[in-house]
């Protein structure tokens, strides 16, 4: 059973930090070409949110690397400032990602709802492994 829960935690470990690693080469790859638009991602995100009849959407900037976001409750897009000003293939791709979202909830696309429970289970498994592991340390009697 030890063996299992290991091989688990090392899984749930391992897996976001392979795909990481993944995201940030691709990024680091295509942030270098710029696109043929001669637009940056700002200024894409909001022509196309405008097309969609999406003008009660914001866009506001993010600190962070790769922090891109769309947050429904608010109706806001969080660029970062690369992602924003940049006109490279990577920005532009990730500025329609996020507008992607802001789209597909306005339309009710069904798998929004399965979004939200994924991001339930994950903060409700990330508690649950914190809570194993403080018990394992408590319960081998170091405290």
């Amino acid at each position: 059973m030890l063996l299992f829960i290991v091989i688990c935690i090392v899984c749930i470990l391992l897996i976001p930090t392979i795909i990481n690693i993944r995201l940030k080469s691709v990024y680091n790859k295509y942030s270098r070409i710029e696109s043929m638009l001669n637009t940056n991602g700002i200024s894409i995100a909001r022509v196309t949110l405008d097309k969609y009849n999406l003008k009660e959407v914001n866009i506001k900037l993010t600190t962070g690397n790769l922090t891109d976001r769309y947050d429904n409750d608010t109706k806001t897009i969080y660029l970062t400032n690369d992602t924003a000003y940049s006109k490279s293939v990577a920005s532009i791709g990730i500025a329609l990602h996020e507008v992607g979202h802001a789209i597909q909830y306005s339309t009710g696309y069904i798998l929004m709802d399965l979004r939200i429970l994924i991001r339930a289970l994950s903060t409700i498994s990330l508690v649950g492994i914190h809570l194993t592991v403080m018990g394992s340390v408590i319960d081998s009697g170091l405290f």
